[in-house]
């Protein structure tokens, strides 16, 4: 009640999702997949094997969201444009008054911004045993290995939280997509008038970038 009274309160909100993925690939099919890289890398660890897997994860691609407030993620779900009218509370108005002097502000104000709630954030981050933790003395094999088993379980801890997308394309979908979503931003424009790329900067990247990104730290035991 205190908030609300110095802040004022939520009169309208209005919510526009951009278009669902096309041609997004199901996060079942990948984990498969990254469980057979594991298994090629594990049954025969060589240079030419692990080759093979990063041209194979270079073939798939994701986008990417940049801004100075929440640094780079992932893009796994569309993404929601959200305008809210306020109501300006009476005390906010007089403090506004009292600081200008001369303006007496108006009674409603108007928010927009977009939403990317079930992004992640890069680079991946995955608590792991101490023993394992030192991934920098491993061979590029192992290191191949366990940033590939930490993706997998990424998206299987997405899939039981029970998201059903993860924003994973072959090429060029990826690319395809991000230009859909560039002209969402173009038609859904802040109330300012501005463009949100100028904030906000969209990339599309292979999947191998985003695997040799994976950070590891260890286990915190209590």
């Amino acid at each position: 009640m205190q908030t609300a009274f110095l802040n004022g309160r939520t009169i309208e909100v209005y919510r526009k999702n951009s278009p669902d993925f096309e041609n997004e690939m199901d996060p079942i099919e990948i984990m498969e997949r990254l469980d057979r890289m594991y298994h090629e890398l594990n049954q025969n660890p060589t240079d030419t094997t692990a080759q093979f897997i990063r041209e194979e994860l270079q073939s798939f691609q994701v986008i990417t969201i940049s801004n100075e407030q929440n640094g780079i993620r992932w893009i796994t779900s569309p993404m929601t444009y959200v305008r809210r009218k306020m109501q300006r509370s009476t005390v906010r108005r007089i403090f506004h008054l009292i600081k200008t002097g001369t303006q007496w502000a108006s009674k409603y104000v108007h928010y927009s911004k977009i939403e990317g709630l079930d992004s992640l954030p890069i680079p991946i981050t995955l608590s792991v045993q101490s023993s394992l933790h030192n991934l920098s003395e491993s061979n590029n094999i192992d290191k191949l290995k366990c940033s590939i088993t930490a993706l997998k379980e990424t998206i299987y801890e997405r899939l039981q939280s029970g998201h059903t997308t993860i924003g994973i394309f072959e090429t060029p979908d990826g690319v395809v997509n991000m230009n859909l979503l560039y002209a969402w931003f173009d038609e859904n424009k802040p109330l300012d008038g501005t463009r949100w790329t100028n904030n906000n900067t969209l990339t599309v990247v292979g999947l191998d970038q985003i695997v040799d990104s994976i950070l590891f730290q260890p286990k915190i035991t209590v």
